[in-house]
């Protein structure tokens, strides 16, 4: 072979640049395909952990709901047997004050509306009522 055989047309060299061209164009168009690709299913990952995280968020905040309102419901009931408490020992007081003042119409008054109350009553005031509902009979 001579020189000339081996040495690089013109032609040869724009051949061989097109295709160089052609090769890396192509390459570059996948990568880019490649790339639009990942993006998707990225985007669509985070979809699905965006919804479920805000499904998780919705569970949460209804157990949360839930658990308030049943502790909501259950200082209501300790607060209303506390406040039945309470009036049951002032009605308690109050007779006690008219038997002892010599007060009866207030005095029977008392012990009538203290009747319903009597449940609510501790064991020591429950003594005191009991004596004092003798005293209106007696």
């Amino acid at each position: 072979m001579s020189e000339k055989d081996q040495a690089l047309t013109p032609k040869k060299k724009r051949a061989v640049v097109l295709y160089l061209m052609i090769i890396f164009v192509a390459a570059f168009l996948l990568v880019l395909v490649s790339m639009f690709v990942r993006m998707r299913t990225m985007q669509e990952d985070f979809d699905t952990a965006n919804g479920e995280a805000a499904s998780s968020y919705a569970e949460q905040e209804s157990e949360i709901a839930e658990s308030i309102a049943a502790q909501n419901a259950e200082y209501q009931k300790e607060l209303t047997a506390t406040e039945r408490k309470l009036y049951a020992a002032e009605l308690l007081v109050l007779a006690q004050k008219a038997h002892y003042e010599g007060n009866k119409r207030n005095f029977q008054g008392y012990m009538a509306t203290l009747e319903g109350y009597a449940d609510d009553l501790s064991a020591e005031s429950l003594e005191i009522y009991e004596e004092l509902v003798k005293a209106l009979r007696g």
